[in-house]
């Protein structure tokens, strides 16, 4: 099977959600520097910075810091887009003007 036809679930969901996969995103990149900020703090608290040992516990809470910071920006980008529309909303709805009214000319 060549690589034009064979199945590629990175290349359906990207065409699905009109993204190239192979893009970094402004959040996933936030979200690794605060883990590995996160697992340099704990290899330092717990003693194990320098060592195989540390190196291990890095790893993992680099995935897992990297994972639930993510989520965490994610869903407050969500909530910040679901704000603006509403409050788009409530100004479209306070910014209409009223239609005019018509003087009768004095007889």
């Amino acid at each position: 099977m060549s690589k034009e036809t064979q199945y590629n679930p990175e290349t359906k969901a990207a065409q699905h959600t009109g993204k190239r996969s192979g893009q970094v995103k402004a959040t996933q990149l936030l979200a690794t520097a605060l883990a590995a900020v996160t697992a340099a703090f704990l290899g330092s608290r717990l003693g194990v910075a320098g060592t195989v040992t540390g190196a291990g516990v890095a790893s993992v809470v680099s995935t897992v810091g990297t994972a639930l910071y993510q989520q965490s920006l994610d869903r407050t980008g969500s909530a910040a887009r679901k704000v603006r529309s509403r409050v788009a909303a409530a100004t479209a709805k306070r910014v209409q003007p009223e239609a005019p009214t018509e003087v009768a000319a004095p007889p």
